[in-house]
């Protein structure tokens, strides 16, 4: 096979970038079930604890210290790490279904993709 024909079927062929991470189809499924059904609530439960504990201290007692500030900052770190944590479960997952071109979120799947698939951890 010549390279101009090489490069004449690679240039008609449709461009997906979707690539199984798992080759046990059943083990896929089963660890994207336990990502969606119980990483998820988890993360959601946790930034409704700590978007609750964080209403709750902008009325600290009369007696405010450096303790309170101090614990504000840990909460709202806490809080982003459970959105980054939550981002990393659902995207993946939500991504491997928007592998065509004609899917809406084609775009967004193919940044996420491209250029996120080293920097975000992936679960499962």
């Amino acid at each position: 096979m010549s390279d101009s024909s090489l490069l004449a079927s690679w240039s008609h062929s449709p461009a997906c970038y979707h690539e199984p991470r798992i080759h046990d189809h059943n083990l896929y499924f089963e660890l994207r079930k336990l990502n969606i059904y119980i990483l998820l609530p988890v993360a959601a439960l946790g930034i409704i604890f700590n978007a609750s504990a964080l209403i709750f201290l902008y009325r600290p007692p009369k007696i405010s210290s450096g303790v309170f500030v101090y614990l504000k900052a840990l909460l709202i770190l806490d809080h982003a790490q459970l959105l980054m944590t939550a981002a990393t479960i659902a995207v993946p997952q939500f991504c491997d279904l928007h592998h065509s071109s004609n899917h809406t979120l084609y775009g967004f799947c193919m940044f996420e993709r491209r250029f996120l698939k080293h920097t975000m951890p992936r679960y499962g």
